[in-house]
This record gives C-alpha cells, sequence and structure tokens, in this order.
C-alpha cells in the first residue's frame, strides 16, 4: 500500500468501528466500555493534532463520529 492510497478517513472510520466494538454494537458479546473510552479518547486527539489540516469532508466525518460517541461513551471517573 502507498502512502497515497491512506487517508484520515480510513483511520477515522477504524477508531470509529472499535469504539462501536467497545459499546458492544458490533457482534462482540461483552462490552469493553475501556476501550471504547480510549478510542474516543484517540478521535479527540486526532482532532487536535490535524486541526488546520482537514479536509472539508474529514473534517465533517471527524465532528459526526465524536457528536454521535460522545453521547453513548460513558465518561471516566476522571472526567467531568
Amino acid at each position: 500500500m502507498s502512502i497515497e492510497t491512506v487517508e484520515l478517513s480510513h483511520l477515522l472510520i477504524s477508531l470509529a468501528q472499535s469504539i462501536k466494538e467497545g459499546l458492544g454494537k458490533e457482534g462482540e458479546p461483552h462490552p469493553n466500555i475501556p476501550m471504547a473510552q480510549y478510542s474516543l479518547g484517540m478521535l479527540h486527539m486526532v482532532k487536535h493534532k490535524t486541526q488546520g489540516n482537514r479536509t472539508e469532508d474529514e473534517e465533517k466525518l471527524l465532528d459526526a463520529l465524536l457528536q454521535e460517541f460522545s453521547e453513548q461513551v460513558p465518561e471516566t471517573d476522571g472526567e467531568r
């Protein structure tokens, strides 16, 4: 795979899939909330680290995923 075929959207979709699995929505018999929380944290980190360097489509996808999963993934004990 060449670097030209790797896109940010692939990473975002992969993290979204990990969140779904962590929430027990994608065939996983038992939820793994810490995995979902970690993957959501990764989405937030990607947003911060790629600020100013995303395409409009990447921006929309990232914002939609953050909105969707921020409502579904419980906060960790240290967050409030």
